[in-house]
């Protein structure tokens, strides 16, 4: 994988992932800008352990090349040109899962000469930006035969974007419950059977017909490139349990084909709204607010994004978000 940290101060980094199982057992090794090293960790359970560490210049705005080579158990990590580690493991003995169909990325379809931004995020809340590039080599030994083979991916996601299912656009989308609105809390979709793997443009579990109605504390609010606003909230009575919302832009590439645009676009209105009647009128200026979210279950692949809840589940798109306090 070629990537360029860009900028964050919290972390800048690229990752490779092998031998995925599912969103919560990998093995990944990243180089990080701000630390100055390259780290092996291997994934049980979605409890991520740091391995072996080596300390080696890992530079800002330059790209870096970074690839694991595997002999069994034996596992070889080399970064820019230079051995960075080796270790061994039989954690994860055999291939991980396979991916039938060409990788999407950032909601562009992948190629040898795709190069873009994307958010640099783990599950310790840390978040930077940086940039990936798949080359080609990985792009015809790594996704025609899977993923657990050699599979190249940016510790902040590169996986099944789901982009129909995200914008309602998925022929499947009919079935969604609209009328029938369950009130529930953000512990609850926590604790939901997780699903953190990857299920490509379609609705895979009775929680993606639903639409969820909860009560949460904005802890993180953020405009992406894919012109997605991302919010996370809190569970008031147990903090430590979270969700992503995201609000879709309603004129974005093929979203404006969605036969739900006008919900999409009443729920962005909502939220602009909601911005502009704060004190400064900045998106910053919502953390820490009382907000009542409407909006579909979705479930995202587990990539280290910040805010993820253990099911993996999302309200995504957002249907309406109103403030209480």
């Amino acid at each position: 994988m070629k990537f360029k940290p860009v900028s964050g101060s919290e972390d800048q980094a690229g990752g490779v992932m092998w031998r995925v199982k599912d969103g919560n057992n990998y093995y990944i090794a990243r180089a990080n800008a701000l630390e100055d090293n390259v780290t092996i960790y291997h994934t049980i359970n979605g409890r991520r352990t740091e391995k072996k560490r080596t300390n080696m210049k890992v530079a800002s705005n330059q790209w870096h090349t970074l690839h694991v080579e595997f002999q069994g158990h034996h596992f070889t990590v080399v970064y820019d040109g230079h051995k960075a580690i080796e270790w061994d493991d039989e954690t994860f003995k055999d291939a991980g899962f396979q991916l039938r169909r060409e990788v999407i990325a950032g909601g562009e379809r992948e190629s040898a000469a795709v190069s873009r931004t994307v958010d640099v995020a783990d599950g310790s809340g840390r978040a930077g930006r940086g940039e990936w590039q798949f080359m080609p080599q990985l792009r015809r030994a790594a996704w025609r035969v899977g993923v657990g083979g050699a599979c190249a991916l940016l510790a902040a996601g590169c996986a099944l974007n789901r982009a129909q299912v995200k914008s309602l656009r998925d022929p499947t989308a009919t079935r969604i419950q609209f009328d029938a609105v369950v009130d529930t809390t953000i512990a609850a979709l926590n604790a939901i059977p997780a699903h953190c793997g990857p299920a490509g443009n379609r609705r895979v579990r009775d929680e993606e017909f639903r639409v969820y109605r909860i009560v949460g504390t904005v802890t993180r609010v953020k405009r992406q490139r894919d012109h997605d606003v991302h919010l996370v909230l809190a569970d008031a009575a147990h903090p430590g349990d979270r969700v992503v919302v995201e609000a879709d832009d309603p004129d974005f590439r093929k979203n404006a084909a969605s036969p739900y645009r006008d919900k999409l676009a009443a729920a962005r209105q909502m939220f602009e709204a909601l911005v502009s009647q704060s004190s400064g009128g900045r998106l910053d200026d919502l953390k820490g607010t009382t907000v009542r979210v409407t909006g579909v279950g979705f479930f995202d692949v587990k990539h280290l994004q910040v805010g993820r809840s253990r099911s993996c589940i999302e309200l995504h798109p957002m249907l309406a978000i109103e403030r209480l306090k």
